[in-house]
């Protein structure tokens, strides 16, 4: 994956799940549950995120009443967060955040292709 930070501080990675993590059928939210097969590099990622101390956030459109169903093929595939965000509209995703004092940029986004994996 590309470069994520500039700053030697602790980073939060904010992903979506489907399309990033695992392979987005492109039916809906509700349909994706036979899209559990890892996408390229995402254990190896993680595993690196962990070493560096990484927040993860995870975000995905599919619903609530979903979540523990979620959250066990998460754990079956070895993957871990600190915190999952789920209900988020299938729409652009906009983050806002403040500059450093010294003028440094403290955001980023990274638009990966859909399916290609990190």
């Amino acid at each position: 994956m590309a470069d994520i930070g500039m700053l030697n501080i602790p980073k939060t990675i904010i992903l979506d799940i489907d399309g990033c993590i695992f392979k987005h059928y492109g039916k809906g939210a509700c349909f994706q549950w036979n899209s559990n097969d890892l996408l390229p590099h995402v254990e190896e990622t993680f595993n690196a995120w962990e070493k560096e101390g990484r927040c993860i956030i995870l975000i995905t459109a599919r619903k609530e009443s979903c979540r523990p169903t979620l959250e066990n093929i998460l754990r079956v595939k070895g993957l871990f967060w600190d915190h999952l965000i789920m209900g988020v509209p299938h729409g652009e995703r906009i983050i806002l955040n403040d500059k450093k004092s010294n003028g440094d940029n403290s955001c980023r986004a990274i638009n990966l292709e859909r399916n290609a994996g990190l």
